[in-house]
């Protein structure tokens, strides 16, 4: 089976509505943590700025920086993911180690 888009979408508004009623906010210092090990993993380690990632990639695709922040946000509240850097700079599973807040 392929990536199902409407499973997916699915998953991912039922992790945002279990996220809010959990009181989780994740902190600026998270998302801006996060969108770097998300930059450094997708252009395979090289660093780049955010204003080339906008340009290159978000604005081609119609996105905007907030957007990016949002889906950042989101994924780092997600506890199913890790919101720590594996050895490699990889974003796995959760493994118990959250830096997001509860209210």
């Amino acid at each position: 089976m392929g990536f199902d888009v409407e499973r997916e979408a699915y998953y991912r508004l039922l992790m945002l509505r279990k996220v809010e009623e959990a009181g989780i906010h994740v902190s600026d210092e998270t998302v801006a943590r996060v969108a770097g090990e998300f930059l450094r993993n997708f252009f395979r380690g090289q660093p780049v700025s955010m204003e080339i990632f906008e340009k290159n990639v978000l604005n081609r695709g119609g996105l905007t920086t907030l957007d990016f922040e949002r889906y950042i946000r989101n994924l780092a509240g997600d506890p199913t993911v890790v919101q720590r850097s594996r050895p490699g700079g990889a974003v796995g599973h959760a493994t118990g180690d959250a830096p997001a807040v509860r209210a």
